[in-house]
């Protein structure tokens, strides 16, 4: 890529065009006559920012209505797995679809923990764990072991608190999380008699427990049914045991209580199930359950999904999210939001501090209840698809061992395109509802192999005597990837490049896939424009088109650092080619400078987010590896494909004539 110039490094300033040593790509040269902001890089720069402009004005987020308990009493009912809907949500959803609200909520445990962790989490209104402090030992007061209603004390509480509150290393990348937080959200000195949180069973002793253990109100199941299911708080948590469906069926309708039904996933540890969703690998399980909301006639609630400030997906919420509902219907619905129920100290491996419950108003009912549940399962189950858009592109690489091996050039464009426009395929996923049809499957990868075909001619025809396929199909790349991240969430739900928005954590935004292509097509990109502009143009290439990217990216911090350090890292090969030739005279500079920046781009996306959890020592966190690795394969992607392209016939032609092929020429 190396080229000879009389004075920077970069080609004449002439009318005639100049070509890129051995390629047969002419340089991009400035015209007689032609000043420079009419060149075609920064047109194309130009048409990048209006059409991601364009997308980020006018594609809006989710809105998601705020919706405040609007009844006296907030019941909280766990239930267990609900990866289906039971009769009696069936009946109840049906039956109260004016004033019900339905969805899935999201909670995450570790391999060979159980329910318990996701009543901790609910407590502490952030991810929490249990390890093997799985069974809660609950101690009753004298008055709880006699009446079945009083006090009570978790007695390995001191235990659970030291897991959750041990600092983060690189061995222990669990947040820490402070437990009790909904207890110590219990005002003090308040008026209204009923400003308490009481628990119901041993489950919800875990959620309604203080800093120290200690539970204010506790009842028994039994009692507490004999009792007519009588609330005596703003907010009662129930972990029923046996029997929640009479419970759901005696509170759903009550003039004075909001009921909520949460599943909180299989009773014991999980690995994954066969017979439901794969939730997740042996490390970090997530489990996606059946929720919903029933408000009593005539409060004005509003029908629809459920979802919140921190998934903004229709018909997703997390735990801390009910945390946060809960906090707020502790200070009456008339106080000020609530602040975060939980500090965290790392950004948490699975569902972070919570917002306060919403509706997206629509039509409810047990059908749509359950196809959304259907479709939650159908995104988790897409290992075959991914399955089988690796073997597509092992297909890709066989056919290029075999051009290589046969010496016929003739593929080249055609995998130059293949090995570049792949993320586009697998982007498009998430434009077309492949997980609604019968054989999900099926059309998941008819999906991916449509769109990759239809990638791949665009990229073809897109090539120019200046462009060859493997540029035009990174710019390809680069246009979709930016533009996801302009659109957010839109794109996201069943996309293939990234995990989806109902396994989370990257809620909204851009995920660590498709950022790590984002990244390196704009590198790889300036890089193209710095071999063929004069400096001056090819530094105001590289900073615009980072810029650009960058704004696109936003507000994702860490992608938008690590693709700055990278066009830093980019612009001082440019300046400094003399001096990189100099320093390693068998290499191109250009190449070494992009290598290397793609490689502090890698390093900074995956040190950013540990420098900024405040660990003691690096600890990456779950999306940073993923980030790092697209972005070193996606470059070796690109590079392969320009040398197959540009380079390969001359390297193979002298290696069979038995001279030493020039090592500029790889």
């Amino acid at each position: 890529m190396s080229t000879s110039t009389p004075e920077d490094g970069k080609g004449a300033v002439t009318g005639e065009p100049v070509e890129v040593a051995g390629t047969g790509v002419p340089e991009a040269t400035t015209r007689p006559g032609r000043v420079w902001w009419r060149q075609h890089w920064l047109r194309h720069l130009l048409g990048l920012a209006v059409v991601l402009g364009v997308l980020i004005g006018v594609i809006r987020p989710l809105q998601v209505t705020p919706s405040p308990i609007p009844a006296a009493n907030l019941v909280v009912i766990g239930v267990g797995e609900r990866t289906e809907l039971l009769p009696v949500d069936r009946e109840i959803l049906d039956a109260r679809a004016s004033t019900a609200a339905y969805g899935v909520v999201v909670s995450s445990r570790q391999s060979g923990e159980c329910v318990s962790t996701a009543w901790l989490t609910l407590g502490a209104g952030a991810e929490a764990r249990t390890a093997d402090q799985c069974s809660p030992q609950l101690v009753l007061t004298p008055a709880a072991r006699l009446a079945g209603r009083g006090g009570a004390a978790i007695t390995n509480w001191s235990q659970l608190a030291a897991l959750n509150t041990s600092p983060v290393t690189a061995l222990n990348a669990s947040p820490r999380t402070d437990l009790g937080a909904l207890a110590a959200s219990v005002p003090t000195g308040a008026d209204d008699p009923r400003a308490c949180l009481e628990a119901v069973g041993p489950g919800a002793a875990l959620a309604a427990a203080a800093p120290d253990g200690s539970v204010a109100r506790y009842v028994e199941p039994s009692t507490w049914a004999a009792g007519d299911y009588a609330t005596q708080c703003r907010v009662t948590i129930v972990d029923p045991v046996l029997g929640a469906d009479d419970i759901i069926r005696r509170l759903a309708g009550r003039p004075d209580t909001t009921l909520l039904v949460l599943g909180l996933g299989p009773a014991g540890p999980q690995a994954g199930s066969r017979s439901g969703p794969v939730r997740a690998a042996a490390a970090g399980i997530r489990s996606v359950e059946a929720a919903y909301r029933v408000d009593p006639d005539g409060s004005g609630a509003v029908p629809g999904a459920l979802s919140s400030g921190t998934t903004l997906e229709s018909g997703v919420i997390t735990l801390p999210d009910v945390s946060a509902a809960i906090i707020g219907q502790l200070h009456g619905s008339g106080s000020a939001p609530a602040p975060a129920p939980a500090r965290t100290t790392a950004r948490a491996t699975g569902i972070e501090a919570g917002a306060a419950l919403g509706v997206v108003p629509g039509q409810v009912s047990a059908a749509v209840a359950s196809s959304l549940l259907h479709e939650v399962a159908t995104l988790q189950r897409r290992g075959p698809i991914m399955a089988g858009a690796a073997a597509l592109f092992g297909l890709v690489l066989a056919s290029v061992v075999l051009m290589i091996f046969r010496r016929r050039w003739r593929p080249a464009g055609v995998l130059a395109g293949a090995l570049t426009t792949w993320p586009v395929a697998l982007l498009a996923g998430g434009m077309v509802p492949w997980y609604r049809t019968t054989q999900p499957i099926l059309a998941g990868l008819a999906t991916v192999l449509g769109a990759w075909i239809v990638a791949v001619v665009v990229a073809r025809l897109l090539t120019t005597p200046r462009r060859p396929t493997g540029i035009a199909g990174a710019a390809l790349s680069l246009a979709v990837t930016a533009a996801s991240a302009a659109v957010g969430d839109i794109w996201r739900w069943g996309t293939l490049l990234d995990s989806t928005t109902a396994l989370g954590p990257d809620w909204f935004g851009i995920g660590p896939g498709a950022a790590g292509v984002c990244v390196a097509s704009a590198l790889a990109i300036a890089a193209w424009w710095a071999e063929r502009l004069p400096k001056r143009q090819s530094v105001l290439a590289i900073i615009g088109l980072v810029v650009i990217v960058g704004v696109a990216l936003w507000p994702s911090v860490t992608y938008v650092v690590a693709l700055a350090a990278g066009g830093a890292v980019l612009t001082f090969a440019d300046t400094a080619r003399d001096w990189v030739r100099q320093a390693i005279p068998w290499a191109d500079p250009l190449f070494v400078g992009t290598a290397t920046a793609a490689l502090v781009a890698a390093l900074v996306g995956t040190v950013v987010p540990s420098l900024a959890s405040g660990t003691i020592l690096l600890a990456a966190t779950a999306d940073s590896p993923l980030f790092g690795g697209v972005v070193m394969g996606w470059l070796a992607s690109v590079t392969l494909a320009l040398w197959l392209q540009l380079r390969a016939p001359e390297w193979f032609a002298a290696r069979d004539e038995g001279r030493l092929p020039d090592p500029l020429s790889l």
